[in-house]
C-alpha cells in the first residue's frame, strides 16, 4: 500500500515536471540537440531542468526549536515556507546560475526534493520516469518549438505550464500523464502519435 501511495503522489509533480522540462528544452534548442544526440546526458538534464525551472519552487517546514538566521529569529512552530527556487539559483553554489546547461560538470545537488529526512521519497523514481521520458521525446521529436507564451501557474505550491504547445506535438496533462505510466505505454503512446502526424 505504502508504495502505491508514493507511485500515486509523484504523478502530478512528475507530469508537471515534464512540461517543465519540455519548455525549458523548447527554449534552449542546442541542449535539445546535445540531448537528441547524447540521450546519456538524460539523467543530467532532469537534474538541470529541475534546478533550472523546477515545477515545486518551495516547501513548507515546521521550526521544531528557536532558531536565528540572519537577522530573523524563527520561535518553536513557526510554520515557513522554503524558497527552492532561490536556493538552486544561488550565484554562492552555482557557477552561472542562470544558464542552463544540461552538460554541467559535477553539479552540487538540488534541493527540488528536499534533503535529510525530509527528503522525497519518490526522488528516484521521478528522477527515473523522466529520464526516460525526455529519451523518447528527444529520439522521437527532432526539433520541438513552442508555438506561443505558455504562462506557469502562480509559484505558490506547484507551479509550471499547464500545457505545453510544441510544433511537433502538444503537451497536454492527458498526455503527460501516460509519461508516468510505464515506459512501454510511454512509448506506445508517442508511436501512436506519431503516426497520427
Amino acid at each position: 500500500m505504502l508504495a502505491f501511495s508514493i507511485l500515486l503522489a509523484g504523478t502530478d509533480t512528475t507530469r508537471t515536471q515534464l512540461g517543465a522540462s519540455m519548455q525549458v528544452l523548447c527554449d534552449h534548442p542546442e541542449q535539445w540537440a546535445l540531448l537528441r544526440d547524447r540521450p546519456e546526458l538524460a539523467m543530467n538534464a532532469v537534474h538541470e531542468t529541475m534546478r533550472h525551472s523546477p515545477s515545486m519552487c518551495s516547501t513548507l517546514r515546521s521550526v521544531t526549536e528557536d532558531a536565528t538566521v540572519g537577522e530573523y529569529t524563527f520561535p518553536a512552530g513557526t510554520f515557513i515556507i522554503v524558497n527552492t527556487y532561490a536556493a538552486n539559483r544561488d550565484p554562492a553554489i552555482y557557477d552561472d546560475p542562470t544558464r542552463f546547461d544540461i552538460t554541467r560538470d559535477d553539479p552540487p545537488p538540488i534541493l527540488t526534493f528536499g534533503g535529510g529526512a525530509h527528503y522525497c521519497l519518490g526522488a528516484s523514481l521521478a528522477r527515473r520516469e523522466l529520464s526516460e521520458a525526455l529519451k523518447i521525446l528527444s529520439h522521437r521529436m527532432l526539433n520541438p518549438r513552442r508555438t506561443g507564451p505558455s504562462p506557469w501557474r502562480p509559484l505558490l505550491g506547484m507551479s509550471g505550464p499547464p500545457g505545453e504547445q510544441t510544433k511537433n506535438r502538444t503537451f497536454t496533462s492527458g498526455f503527460v500523464r501516460f509519461c508516468v505510466c510505464s515506459r512501454e505505454l510511454l512509448r506506445r503512446r508517442v508511436e501512436r502519435l506519431e503516426l497520427v502526424q
